[in-house]
């Protein structure tokens, strides 16, 4: 209850003692934390009071921590901050899309968010072993509330050497064109996702997002909403317009009724909309 329906245990803050209770009761935690917070930074305990700070997940966590860049030597620390927080460090964007779904794997045809198969044309090569990537998701754009203007996809490796931990492509009339690596004809290729799948889609209960880090290997999916990192990192950016990326979706590992996905860990995709690039970014 306190990752998925943290207003409902609020009330109650007083009586729980569990300390992984309380953590996860961050998420959409009342304004009057902020002050609190932000001064027990500014006295010299800065390890952890903006790290909480960041997983009120509200608005006003958000203008917080924007109104503190100049106090930041590393910059990468404080844009990871303020996007767990819900914003983008460098535009008036949430870091993701709302409302934010959980997925779950279905057969072909029950849902318009295709998983797995082929996709046609060149696909990202591994600069190990050549094998190209295979399709993990494509979103399809018209069934969900976001401002799309085309059907994003995601691409991840489908062998396990694991020399990259990121996949960037630009979507092309004619395909794909692949940053960060070689690129080549997909075929033989194996596979990401077991079969011909789809990924059907039910709202999240947390909106705002799970304060707690995740685990993978879950079978937990999400659309929209804010990446519950394994790690917390910063979010890619577009390798066109050098703006960060918002987040779009997460597919898991783990055990589902088809078998499972062919790889560790969680694969997250940030999409740029006016540049048709997306990413998938990789953590075990």
């Amino acid at each position: 209850m306190s990752l998925y329906q943290p207003e409902l245990l609020r009330p109650q803050l007083s009586r729980i003692e569990d300390p992984d209770v309380r953590f996860g009761m961050l998420s959409g935690g009342p304004d009057s934390y902020v002050p609190g917070l932000v001064d027990r930074w500014r006295r010299g305990q800065k390890a952890g009071a903006l790290n909480l700070l960041a997983r009120l997940r509200t608005e006003a966590a958000a203008q917080a921590l924007l109104g503190l860049r100049e106090d930041f030597s590393e910059p990468a620390e404080w844009e990871a901050l303020v996007e767990m927080a819900g914003r983008l460090p460098d535009s008036d964007e949430g870091s993701g899309y709302e409302p934010a779904y959980m997925g779950a794997v279905v057969d072909r045809g029950q849902s318009p968010h295709i998983m797995g198969g082929t996709y046609a044309g060149d696909m990202p090569l591994c600069p190990v072993c050549d094998r190209p990537a295979g399709l993990v998701l494509t979103l399809g754009a018209a069934a969900l509330p976001f401002p799309l203007s085309t059907d994003p996809s995601f691409f991840w490796y489908t062998c396990h050497c694991y020399a990259l931990d990121f996949v960037t492509v630009k979507l092309v009339p004619d395909g794909l064109e692949v940053f960060y690596g070689p690129q080549g004809p997909g075929v033989d290729g194996g596979h990401v996702v077991p079969g011909e799948r789809a990924l059907a889609l039910a709202p999240h209960p947390n909106q705002l997002g799970i304060s707690i880090d995740a685990t993978g290997g879950s079978s937990r999916h999400q659309v929209g909403g804010r990446p519950r990192w394994i790690t917390t990192a910063s979010h890619p950016r577009c390798p066109e317009c050098r703006l960060t990326m918002r987040f779009l979706a997460s597919i898991d590992s783990g055990p589902m009724v088809f078998g499972h996905m062919n790889f560790d860990g969680t694969l997250y995709g940030f999409w740029c909309d006016s540049c048709r690039v997306s990413s998938v970014q990789h953590q075990a």
